[in-house]
């Protein structure tokens, strides 16, 4: 992420390095069994059938739990200040 003209960079880097924390504060927070369903179905990106046969759920029900945890995590990371600056315009109409 680069910073606009005019604005200081070290700030940026300052900004970066907050943002990681919050993100890092919040997928801590998280269950183990939905940081392990996070992993798989948005960083490792398997399929919703092939992890709801691991897991023994239906794709649909997997499919209401995934969402039901990034909408969790979306509100943790929007309850964060930094997050809610950076932010700021891209939410205004939710926030």
């Amino acid at each position: 992420m680069s910073c606009p003209p005019a604005e200081d960079p070290e700030e940026s880097v300052l900004e970066q390095i907050a943002l990681r924390e919050a993100l890092a504060d919040a997928l801590d927070n998280l269950e183990e069994d939905d940081r392990w369903i996070f992993d798989m179905l948005i960083v490792v990106r398997l399929s919703l059938r092939f992890v709801g046969r691991v897991v023994g759920l239906p794709k649909t029900t997997l499919a209401r739990r995934r969402d039901t945890i990034v909408a969790g995590l979306q509100e943790q990371l929007l309850e964060n200040p930094v997050v809610r600056e950076r932010f700021r315009d891209h939410y205004d109409q939710t926030l």
